[in-house]
């Protein structure tokens, strides 16, 4: 059967009176946006197609079939363009196979597609021919046949239709069924291209960046970028957005870029709605504005874009500029680690691991943070280390423990430099090695982890594993002290106390113990307390000492509880009280203090 496409009816000449009609229907057509217009249409297309006019069938099928798509009209749909492809009207032949491959209005019936279609492209229809170019091309309703794809694309492009010559320009260019052959995908390229494709405008951008088939060209590269920029391919302006911004091949241009962003973003283009994001909330940009900073970071983590999923888990959970919220930083940390980020998973596995924003589970903890340490994830391999050396979600593992700690520490995390240091110091999960053990604390140590200096500090002062020197050990202790670590700033009052490395200076000594004491330092806060007591180096005030001695006896330091006892015994600072006495001597007691085991025993 031949099709074709003719408004006139063929074999007999239309009369006045059907011409007048259909133009009636094609008025309300085209205003069918008013309801009651669509009937008008549906009702002069429907009067003409049952006087067997041809292009009223065939327009009549078309609008059931597509402004009215219910299953109601779909049958009526189809039985019109059947009637219209049967008298060869071209277009009902396309739309009728349309119906067959996708079951509207009558069975599903892939040969029947392929019939109709085939028809339709016989007959010259251009994107019949490329309908059926890509249906051999994909293979999904036919067998794949690259022979056929090209022979069907090309004669659609020789039509000047602008999606066949692009599509045939990937043809040539990868190879389909053909020898690759860049000067013809050039051709078929910048055919459609010169017709406006988006697509193809941005394939021979990438060819001039990249000088991939073209010379290498930036220039010619960006001119193509905003062609199809202008044409809206999202991509395109993402693409031409970067190059603006980072100047490649263009003076660079911030307002331009931010330009092209958002019109990328606009049409839900989620890398462009993350740059967008950080543009927008990064400190430094000229106009900050937070709000729609975190507008467009959630609307691209909704995207998908895995990047922004995990700025924002950040964002919730350190509360950066908003409500702190660990149950929405959980949220979007899981749908992060959904797309196998390796810090998605370990940051929920750390939150499953505390029960920040989720119900505490170890086990789950240890999941989580395991499928990124598999991907060699610094970060996971230091926290499994962790882990395994307390037995969280599983037995304690030392040996284990040191592997991953090792295997961090080689990957230059610096906090897994102390614990493989602990590891050598102590033996454990590994043979006892003080000079190693030295080793890698100075290493952390001059990476400036606070609990490395402290450490090496203390091998310095004891010549533990390296030779030992005071003076060296001051300046470690004093590094770590800055950054609020509580051993290091009582060490160093310590040595002010003392005079071990330096000259012995009371004020100095008290400064540090107060830092120590306020950081939790029981043992900084129960020697504060002796100087307030005895008037070192200060005046006496028992208020004060009674103060410091309770924090650090109800942190377990037994001779503060062996000193807040006697003070109650004596009525120093505080009325005398018999049962606090026996509370804070039995305190000790039961760590084993014989001093206020006796003293018990005297008072019973």
């Amino acid at each position: 059967m031949k099709c074709k496409n003719s408004s006139a009816e063929q074999g007999s000449p239309e009369s006045e009176k059907s011409n007048l009609l259909l133009t009636i229907a094609k008025h309300y057509m085209r205003h069918a946006n008013d309801g009651d217009n669509l009937q008008r249409a549906l009702h002069y297309f429907r009067m003409l197609a049952e006087e067997e006019h041809t292009e009223a069938m065939y327009i009549l099928g078309l609008l059931l079939k597509d402004a009215l798509p219910t299953d109601e009209y779909r049958e009526e749909a189809a039985t019109w363009l059947r009637k219209a492809a049967d008298k060869g009207y071209t277009l009902a032949c396309y739309h009728l196979s349309d119906c067959y491959a996708k079951g509207k209005g009558v069975a599903q019936d892939m040969g029947k597609a392929i019939k109709w279609m085939t028809i339709a492209g016989e007959a010259g229809l251009d994107i019949a021919q490329r309908q059926l170019g890509i249906m051999y091309l994909e293979g999904k309703i036919v067998a794949p046949d690259y022979k056929a794809a090209r022979d069907w694309m090309q004669k659609a492009a020789k039509q000047n239709d602008h999606h066949a010559q692009h599509n045939l320009s990937i043809i040539y260019n990868e190879g389909l069924g053909v020898k690759t052959n860049a000067e013809k995908a050039i051709y078929w390229e910048r055919k459609a291209a010169n017709q406006g494709h988006p697509d193809a405008q941005f394939n021979l951008a990438l060819w001039y960046e990249k000088g991939e088939i073209l010379p290498q060209n930036q220039e010619l590269a960006n001119l193509w970028y905003l062609m199809a920029s202008e044409n809206g391919l999202d991509e395109a302006q993402f693409v031409y957005a970067i190059n603006l911004q980072e100047g490649i091949g263009t003076p660079p241009d911030e307002e331009e870029a931010i330009k092209w962003f958002t019109k990328a973003a606009d049409q839900g283009h989620a890398k462009a709605q993350y740059l967008l994001a950080l543009y927008y909330l990064s400190d430094a940009s000229p106009t900050q504005d937070r709000k729609k900073g975190m507008r467009w970071l959630t609307a691209a983590a909704e995207n998908g874009q895995t990047e922004a999923q995990v700025r924002l888990g950040f964002t919730y959970l350190n509360g950066e500029k908003v409500k702190r919220d660990p149950g929405k930083a959980a949220y979007w940390f899981y749908q992060a680690a959904e797309h196998g980020n390796d810090t998605a998973n370990h940051m929920l596995g750390n939150m499953y691991r505390y029960g920040d924003g989720v119900p505490q589970n170890y086990e789950l903890a240890r999941e989580l943070i395991e499928k990124a340490a598999d991907n060699d994830f610094t970060p996971a391999l230091y926290s499994l280390g962790m882990m395994h050396k307390f037995g969280l979600g599983g037995e304690k593992d030392p040996i284990t423990a040191f592997m991953y700690f090792q295997m961090a520490a080689f990957d230059d995390y610096v906090d897994a430099y102390v614990e493989v240091a602990q590891a050598y110091r102590t033996g454990t999960g590994i043979y006892d090695d003080a000079e190693k053990a030295a080793e890698w604390y100075k290493k952390a140590a001059e990476a400036g982890n606070a609990e490395g200096q402290f450490q090496y500090g203390i091998a310095v002062a004891s010549g533990i594993g390296c030779s030992p020197d005071e003076e060296e050990a001051m300046q470690w202790y004093r590094k770590a002290a800055e950054q609020g670590h509580p051993g290091a700033q009582y060490n160093l009052a310590i040595a002010y106390h003392y005079g071990r490395g330096c000259a012995a200076n009371m004020d100095m000594a008290l400064h540090f113990y107060r830092l120590a004491a306020n950081g939790g330092n029981s043992s900084a806060q129960f020697n504060l307390g002796v100087c307030c007591a005895d008037g070192i180096g200060r005046p006496v005030d028992m208020e004060e000492a009674i103060y410091w001695y309770t924090q650090s006896a109800e942190a377990g330091y037994v001779k503060a509880q062996v000193n807040l006892a006697h003070c109650y015994e004596e009525g120093k600072g505080v009325p005398e009280d018999k049962e606090t006495v026996c509370y804070w001597y039995q305190k000790a007691a039961d760590q084993g203090d014989e001093y206020a085991t006796n003293a018990l025993k005297s008072l019973t």
